[in-house]
């Protein structure tokens, strides 16, 4: 098996199974990746997070011990990378953090399969793993600021993204089914990506 990167990851997959011609851009061609200002917003609060930087919103964020914390593991020969936003190690509990607009609920965690990696890496890497994972949703949007349009005066959105001060926690439980599943999902991904590289390096994409 050769994979573009030495390791298979997530975003990775979610890519590939979203837009193959993106994949080969981004990992096969080392092309530039595209960040929206949601984003780059998520990774600035995820480094907030990190560096447990005190702000009001933030500060009502439930979390465990460790932060962006990495798990590698070979998944049948698969080399995968997987980074857990908070983590209890001594528990082996798993919290996800999302931002954004996009408003989450019971129905879109569930069919979050990301949740389902993470299950399955902290499984294979510690024995065990808590069932119960948690995403937990801190809602963004675009600053007001005032506009003038000829003679009026206006409210309008800005560029500039800011907190709404709406948290919601979601509990999703992973069935060992689940990881099996994913398990399987992700050695034939795998496979796809390798097969498809080996004839990109071979001339044929």
């Amino acid at each position: 098996m050769k994979l573009p990167k030495e390791y298979l990851s997530y975003s990775q997959m979610d890519l590939w199974a979203r837009d193959k011609q993106a994949y080969r851009n981004r990992y096969y061609l080392n092309g530039p990746s595209y960040e929206s200002t949601e984003t780059l917003f998520g990774k600035k609060v995820a480094k907030m997070l990190e560096d447990n930087v005190s702000h009001p919103v933030l500060d009502r964020v439930p979390r465990y011990k460790f932060s962006e914390y990495r798990i590698k593991q070979d998944i049948d020969g698969v080399p995968f990378l997987g980074v857990i936003d908070s983590f209890s190690k001594k528990f082996k509990r798993i919290i996800e953090y999302k931002t954004g607009r996009q408003e989450w609920d019971e129905v879109r965690v569930r069919k979050h399969e990301q949740l389902v990696v993470y299950s399955l890496l902290t499984k294979l890497k510690f024995g065990m793993v808590v069932p119960l994972l948690k995403l937990v949703w801190i809602e963004t949007h675009y600053k007001k600021e005032m506009g003038t349009i000829g003679s009026i005066t206006c409210e309008t959105e800005s560029n500039e993204l800011d907190f709404t001060g709406k948290i919601k926690v979601f509990k999703r439980e992973i069935e060992e089914w689940e990881r099996k599943r994913m398990k399987k999902t992700i050695i034939e991904v795998a496979n796809q990506i390798s097969e498809d590289y080996a004839k990109f390096l071979q001339g044929i994409h």
